[in-house]
């Protein structure tokens, strides 16, 4: 997640009628009011068009509404009266990344650089697109140099731990010690705000359960398809469910969540003590975390303790790092028996996977393989280009140069340098130039599309696909992955053993190449699998929601009676508790 630096949003001196429009506008803008903040601008820039700020003010504006090209216009024409403004650079920079104009988002965080080069909120910024474009190393450096000069800066420090699980250098021990070192910076168990006053815990037989949910991804989004799933199977009379929506766009899928929540409350205006004080006040028994580290997380309210019982699920691939989350809800494949001190939280192993898949498409249908209708055998991967690392190109080009009458088709943003990473570290690995193609992030609809263009997806590694994966099992496409020693790494694993296509994971990039090569010399065997796998998936624990839906309802109903157990005996910490189905570690 980027960020605007605050003490750099705040410069002005000066009182005019026209300055004075701007900080309103800018003011209107940040509590949410874009109506009111577009009238307030307007009436600036009609007083002084030629106004840099007023100009970018209206950027923010447009951007925010999601009007992107005006927006654009906005801030390139504030540029041109003030090219020394780093903050309008700044602004420009987060645009383009919204857009995935990752190229441009560098360039213009590193103009911004220049204009302030001991800027924390830059670094960590530039860091993002550096991650976005696959250059992991480099981002890591700049996080780090921004944590070196604003060592409290929490948004750099998360951002710093979710890259790192896309270093191919990275390992458990590292990940784990910067997690406590970011619970110890952010979240000090001995701080004042540790908890919020509750009113007097109600008795759990007093009515359904009370499960809320904090997430700023309540629309079509992987956690937005899995709560979807799982929300439409619990009957009313037995949870009552407490949405608190931290921010992001909304969508047709938050429409249909809406709907299903017995309560939703809009909280990203909201001190993370406001936001703890209310769920409070819900009286929610068991609060569960949908995002860890990732852009938009509201950690400061689940280090406020407002739920007797704290989970983390799904959202994130590792632990919080924070004592007041009691549980993390995992799987025995994902984080089998052996790596629980990795993790602050305590294990809760839901039977065979910890999570569903819903597709988005459920019209389109699984076609032949390309190989199948008589043309080349393709190679795909359609994940997070930030996965795609040195390791990933070394691999895939050696396969493509085993089979070189294949090709790679690979989904990539807009980004000449990202794009020359590719080539390069394809060609050192020996495939030749027309072995590979690049496709644009399109809409989701073209996203599932693109699948018809793939015999067989390689799945990315460390950093494995999860819903990706299953998306391409929906569309027909087998995936070959490789199974490493974290959760991140074991995602492949997890889908490929729940559906008992356990010969599809690989042990090493030896073993991957080996088998994508034998792979390639039985095209009608692949194509007699992609007819099945659509099926299989159905048949499979993750699309049997009514089943997961229950096993969940029980875990969050066991932990809810344990804590409420342990609280009435004043034993002070939360016990061990044991479901039937469930592995509790």
């Amino acid at each position: 997640m980027t960020e605007e630096n605050p003490k750099q949003a705040g410069k002005d001196s000066s009182h005019s009628v026209v300055d004075r429009n701007v900080l309103e506008a800018d003011r209107l803008l940040a509590a949410g009011q874009l109506q009111d903040a577009f009238l307030k601008i307007k009436a600036a820039i009609g007083q002084q068009p030629v106004n840099a700020d007023g100009l970018r003010i209206l950027g923010k504006i447009f951007a925010a509404s999601g009007h992107w090209e005006e927006a654009d216009v906005a801030f390139r024409g504030s540029l041109e009266i003030n090219p020394d403004a780093a903050i309008t650079w700044i602004g420009l920079g987060l645009l383009c990344r919204d857009q995935r104009k990752t190229g441009e988002a560098r360039h213009c965080f590193e103009q911004a650089l220049l204009l302030s080069p001991e800027d924390p909120f830059l670094l960590s910024n530039l860091a993002v697109v550096l991650a976005d474009s696959g250059q992991i190393s480099e981002s890591i450096q700049h996080f780090e140099a921004a944590l070196h000069l604003h060592p409290e800066a929490m948004t750099a420090h998360s951002n710093l731990l979710l890259t790192l699980h896309y270093d191919p250098a990275g390992t458990p021990s590292r990940l784990r010690k910067e997690h406590q070192r970011w619970a110890q910076r952010h979240a000090p168990t001995d701080s004042p705000q540790c908890s919020v006053q509750r009113k007097a815990r109600r008795c759990l037989d007093e009515g359904p359960l009370r499960v809320g949910f904090l997430s700023g991804d309540f629309r079509k989004h992987p956690v937005g398809r899995l709560l979807s799933a799982v929300w439409r199977q619990w009957p009313a009379s037995e949870v009552r469910i407490h949405a608190y929506e931290t921010g992001g766009p909304a969508d047709d899928w938050t429409g249909e969540l809406r709907h299903r929540a017995n309560l939703w409350r809009r909280v990203d205006g909201l001190s993370d003590e406001a936001v703890a004080n209310q769920i409070a006040d819900d009286q929610t028994d068991v609060l569960i975390d949908l995002s860890g580290h990732t852009a938009g997380h509201r950690l400061g309210v689940m280090h406020r303790r407002p739920a007797p019982v704290q989970m983390t699920w799904f959202g994130y691939p590792n632990t919080t790092g924070l004592s007041s989350v009691d549980y993390r809800l995992t799987d025995t494949e994902a984080d089998p028996p052996g790596v629980e001190d990795r993790y602050s939280e305590q294990l809760i192993r839901l039977p065979q996977v910890a999570w569903v898949y819903q597709p988005t498409e459920l019209i389109l249908p699984v076609l032949p393989r390309p190989s199948a209708r008589g043309g080349r055998f393709t190679w795909g991967c359609l994940n997070n280009p930030a996965k795609v690392n040195s390791g990933c190109l070394e691999a895939w080009g050696r396969i493509l140069k085993a089979v070189p009458d294949s090709q790679l088709m690979l989904l990539v943003r807009e980004d000449d340098e990202a794009r020359e990473r590719i080539h390069s570290g394809l060609l050192s690995a020996g495939a030749t130039p027309g072995q590979w193609v690049f496709v644009p992030p399109g809409t989701p609809r073209q996203y599932c599309q693109y699948h018809y263009q793939v015999d067989v997806m390689l799945d990315p590694f460390p950093y494995n696909g999860a819903v990706t994966t299953a998306d391409s099992l929906w569309m027909g496409v087998p995936v070959l992955g490789i199974c490493g020693d974290s959760y991140h790494s074991r995602q492949g694993w997890m889908i490929a053993r729940a559906m008992g296509l356990e010969e599809w994971s690989c042990p090493s990039p030896e073993a991957l190449i080996t088998k994508a090569v034998s792979l390639a010399k039985t095209p009608g065997a692949i194509q007699s699998l992609s007819t099945s796998l659509r099926p299989r998936l159905q048949a499979s624990p993750l699309m049997d929601h009514a089943r997961f839906a229950r096993h969940l309802l029980s875990v969050l109903r066991e932990s809810a009676g344990a804590s409420a157990a342990a609280t009435a005996s004043a034993a002070g910490s939360v016990p061990p508790i044991y479901t039937k189905g469930a592995i509790v570690s």
